[in-house]
């Protein structure tokens, strides 16, 4: 009867200790989890902001953007609004892409033009490129041509017009040049965030067209940045 306690006592000593183990291989692998939480959330902050601006999202953004327009501000965007310009911007530097409507001087390329609902579905730059190569003007060539996508030398400018108190934006863009010839991109106000599909595009107007980007969810928008960004040129002449 002794001895059958003491086997009792062993067996219970046994399966306290195993209890234990359990115990701590689950803390362990909790603060596994933890440690892993804590890396998805510190790659979270480095990533862009929610309310995006040129400052943020271009200037201090070394990834590649890709901006899309539409042809005109007449429509709301859609699944089969086309894409009109398509604008590479990465480190200071672009490069463009632009559909040749009614240019006798590029037969053959009226393959179809690349629409918001192609971009939506095709969703990587990868992806999209291989389409645009297909159809989509290189403007960065002397002699412009499609299949393949050349990098304008100049670095980009940035500006801000500012209103009449001088302490609001009242409208922000982008000065590039190509072939000799400067431009500007102004932006006028933000864009609504449009979902196509499961794809989310978020930018800003132009006096004549939308200018778009993929964005990750229907909570992130653009706003304009303000005059005493670092980095812009308020109230530019000309």
């Amino acid at each position: 009867m002794q001895r059958m306690k003491k086997r009792i006592a062993v067996l219970a000593a046994g399966l306290t200790v195993a209890l234990m183990l359990t115990g701590c291989a689950t803390n362990n692998g909790s603060k596994t989890a933890k440690t892993s939480n804590t890396s998805a959330t510190a790659v979270k902050k480095t990533a862009l902001p929610s309310n995006r601006t040129i400052k943020n999202s271009i200037m201090d953004n070394k990834d590649l953007q890709m901006f899309y327009t539409t042809l005109s501000t007449d429509e709301l965007l859609g699944k089969d609004t086309a894409v009109y310009y398509v604008y590479l911007i990465q480190n200071g530097k672009m490069a463009a892409l632009y559909y040749p409507e009614n240019d006798k001087a590029y037969p053959g390329l009226y393959q179809h033009m690349v629409t918001f609902g192609d971009i939506a579905k095709l969703k990587t730059p990868s992806k999209i490129l291989a389409r645009l190569k297909k159809s989509y003007i290189d403007t960065g060539l002397t002699k412009p041509n499609y299949g393949s996508v050349t990098w304008y030398k100049k670095p980009l400018k940035y500006f801000i017009f500012t209103d009449r108190s001088g302490n609001k934006t009242a409208k922000s863009g982008i000065e590039y040049t190509v072939g000799g010839e400067t431009n500007r991109l102004t932006f006028q106000m933000p864009a609504q965030t449009t979902q196509i599909y499961d794809t989310y595009f978020a930018g800003y107007a132009t006096t004549d067209r939308y200018f778009y980007t993929i964005v990750p969810n229907k909570h992130t928008y653009y706003v304009m940045d303000k005059p005493n960004e670092k980095g812009f040129t308020v109230d530019p002449k000309g």
